[in-house]
């Protein structure tokens, strides 16, 4: 039992805060290429998505693609353990910017604030301190090229330790 429910990785993570609906609603009016859904990914979605987290062994290098608003990256904050490193990688500059203000404000991201780091840029420019152990990645690749998800999937193979896990 862990007294402070709020990092307890056996409980669901709260609901988004309604303004983070508002704010991707108004980013897939304004960007529907790069943002792809009308609603952030459900909680449920981010306990799938994260489920390698939770039966690893060692600290992790963590990277999060397109996390949007945050919804699967507030799971992820939950999991993470001391010796852990998240970087995340978001195009979108005002999602980019509601994380970096997420990390600095909000108790649970702020636990973990020293060890993530926000880049705003496109995948494929991201250089990284890899190899990963864990990417995640919310990419909304149906709505790519089939050019464009190739140099995804390349920079996915570049980043990923070989014993790694993609989401």
């Amino acid at each position: 039992h862990c007294p402070d429910m709020r990092f307890d990785p056996f409980h669901p993570a709260p609901r988004p805060p309604v303004r983070d609906q508002i704010t991707f609603l108004r980013q897939f009016r304004r960007r529907f290429e790069t943002t792809g859904s009308v609603l952030p990914s459900s909680r449920f979605l981010a306990k799938a998505m994260t489920g390698p987290l939770e039966v690893r062994e060692r600290p992790a290098r963590i990277l999060e693609v397109g996390p949007g608003t945050g919804a699967v990256t507030r799971r992820i904050v939950r999991l993470m353990r001391p010796d852990d490193r998240l970087d995340l990688v978001e195009i979108n500059e005002t999602f980019a910017d509601l994380l970096r203000d997420r990390f600095a404000t909000d108790a649970a991201y702020h636990r973990v604030e020293s060890q993530s780091t926000v880049h705003a840029v496109p995948l494929q420019d991201f250089a990284g301190n890899g190899p990963y152990d864990f990417i995640i990645s919310g990419l909304p690749l149906n709505n790519f090229s089939i050019f464009l998800v190739h140099e995804i999937f390349d920079a996915y193979l570049r980043l990923l330790a070989p014993d790694g896990v993609l989401s």
